[in-house]
């Protein structure tokens, strides 16, 4: 674990909400959170009545420490501020009078200074801490999911210097002085928040430096919400501490907000904030560039590998590489060949020997013919042409038409698209005579999608059948209809899990054992080029769902990097990988380096 949390239970004995609602502090909660097997640090109050129950669970769970000072409200450091700015300043007077008391409205202040006292001791030695209210889980309507997704933070890899908070709302207006104090502002959510241990040090001194200043300038003892809002709103250029404080480095102090609200989104972390936080590049073995043909004005692009065993019984090793009319800028922009500002695509067929090495490279024919022999026409365009012509981005896999095995491809095009924009064809891929049979353009489910691309084929031996991931979240399986030519979804699982919101296809399925395939998927953020993620995915054979996955990488490093070509060699992997929609590379990456990080749970 990477990640100590902390959390306190306390007993209110000054708040008449506790005692008219004792339901809302029952401490089971607590024991959902304990059944993830985070680490996680518990503060009690002097006259806990539970006690005893939480010593048993810290002798059951070893993970489960439950801290030895006892936290009295009239003890911490904003009840003395509040204590000394008396009688000039009093609670907002628009509250819940039962619940938002002093006693109430201390310890949610306390969260901070609690906060900083773990980070001091760190009993797990983690690098990092996220404070969690203990009736957190109360919260959740997909509580299964949203337990597994605590558990995921607990193990991710966080920058050195962060400081994460949720909230519904926009930034303070600071012109506004009744948002200060008049009411509560839900620019923060105080039930989760997360941070390395020095951004969290740094947040209490900072939240201790300036309460007295804050209950003298408004004289109210404000929401703890409210309070961080304000911090916020008046920080300016990341406002360093002063030096007469505790003897720790000053730097500068910053929140990244994102948004969620008192309910499961309030631990949408991993999805609100940027993926490169938590990717890094593979540790690789092996880089080898091919020595591709030159092709005039066109560069060879992403690479899509088969293996695969001949009617003769031969194991080839086929690769299509894909060339491109166009060359991208680092910033991601686009110069092309034409005047049209088209999209060119070719592709080439190379048989690799068992070393995994070209042995000839021969351009694929631009004739489509379809499953009745005819030459596929390109969709009629009033004598425009579409903005990308030929086949992109094609995957390989292996299939059957009767006993004999064949090669077959899916690809995303436009020029033969009806309607102008991607749509899918699925063909035979002749690599013998560097030829497309049997091709057909594919409907998608609802007949008119924006964009198609990105399916995952599958064989499957079992039925006989093409079938072909269609959508991640929820894992959706079609099979195209011979006789309509629409993908119809014949298999949905919904799956516990953030991430596969997020992920699209990239390669072919790949054997991992006698139970299970493997395969490459992405998703990517905007950045000026774009920036691309990559994680594996295993799937169970039996069931055709998901069960585990790695943690997010990148090959080289953070930028534009599209990876349709995967093989599994031994105790490596060997990923064909572009670079920028070009320079395309052949790596290997020893399979101990990329482990199953977390497991999912479909519904």
């Amino acid at each position: 674990m990477s990640v100590t949390f902390v959390s306190a239970y306390y007993t209110l004995e000054d708040t008449p909400h506790f005692q008219q609602h004792p339901h809302e502090w029952d401490p089971h909660a607590l024991l959902s959170i304990l059944e993830t097997g985070v680490h996680l640090c518990l503060y009690l109050s002097p006259t806990c009545p539970h006690e005893s129950m939480f010593r048993s669970w810290a002798e059951t769970y070893t993970h489960f420490r439950i801290m030895p000072e006892r936290v009295h409200y009239r003890d911490l450091f904003a009840y003395r501020c509040f204590a000394q700015a008396e009688p000039a300043c009093q609670l907002p007077a628009n509250r819940n009078l039962a619940k938002d008391t002093l006693e109430y409205m201390v310890y949610m202040h306390a969260r901070t200074e609690l906060m900083g006292r773990v980070v001091n001791e760190n009993p797990w030695s983690t690098s990092h801490f996220a404070w969690v209210d203990y009736q957190l889980p109360n919260m959740f309507s997909r509580k299964t999911e949203s337990l597994a997704l605590l558990r995921e933070i607990a193990t991710h890899v966080f920058p050195e210097n962060v400081l994460y908070v949720a909230g519904c709302w926009g930034k303070l207006d600071m012109e506004v002085r009744s948002s200060v104090v008049g009411q509560i502002h839900w620019r923060f959510c105080g039930p989760f928040f997360l941070g390395d241990g020095e951004s969290l040090r740094t947040w209490d001194r900072m939240c201790r430096e300036k309460l007295p200043g804050f209950l003298r300038e408004y004289g109210t003892f404000p929401w703890e919400v409210n309070y961080w809002a304000w911090i916020e709103a008046t920080t300016r250029n990341g406002e360093l501490l002063r030096d007469d404080m505790a003897p720790m480095p000053s730097r500068a102090w910053s929140i990244t907000w994102y948004r969620g609200d008192h309910n499961d989104s309030i631990l949408d972390l991993l999805s609100s904030i940027s993926a490169d936080s938590y990717t890094s590049p593979l540790p690789l073995l092996e880089t080898r560039e091919y020595d591709y043909p030159s092709v005039p004005t066109f560069y060879p692009s992403s690479a899509a590998y088969l293996s695969f065993r001949d009617a003769g019984g031969v194991q080839r090793h086929i690769l299509n590489t894909r060339f491109v009319n166009y060359w991208m800028y680092p910033n991601g922009y686009y110069r092309f060949a034409n005047p049209d500002n088209v999209i060119e695509n070719r592709n080439y067929v190379s048989l690799l020997d068992d070393q995994l090495e070209p042995t000839e490279f021969r351009e694929m024919s631009p004739t489509l013919m379809d499953t009745c022999g005819n030459r596929l026409q390109p969709a009629q365009r009033d004598g425009k042409r579409a903005f990308s012509e030929g086949l992109e981005d094609i995957r390989l896999f292996g299939s059957s038409q009767g006993t004999n095995p064949v090669v077959r491809f899916i690809a995303t095009n436009v020029d033969y698209s009806p309607t102008g924009r991607n749509r899918m064809i699925v063909g035979t891929y002749h690599w013998e005579t560097a030829t497309y049979t049997d091709c057909q353009v594919v409907i998608p489910p609802g007949g008119d999608s924006w964009c198609e691309k990105n399916w995952i084929p599958l064989y499957r031996e079992d039925l006989g059948e093409e079938w072909f991931l269609y959508k991640w979240s929820p894992i959706e399986w079609g099979r195209i209809d011979p006789a309509t030519g629409q993908l119809a979804i014949v298999e949905r699982h919904y799956i516990d899990s953030w991430i596969f919101r997020k992920l699209r296809g990239s390669t072919a399925f790949v054997d991992y054992d006698e139970d299970h395939w493997v395969t490459v998927a992405h998703f990517s953020e905007e950045h000026g080029p774009r920036h691309y993620y990559h994680v594996l995915v295993l799937f169970a054979k039996a069931t055709r769902k998901p069960v585990a996955y790695s943690r997010t990488f990148c090959f080289e490093k953070l930028s534009i990097e599209f990876c349709l070509g995967f093989r599994m060699e031994g105790e490596d992997y060997v990923f064909w990988v572009s670079r920028f929609d070009r320079d395309p590379v052949r790596v290997k990456v020893a399979r101990r380096e990329m482990k199953w990080a977390w497991n999912v749970n479909p519904a």
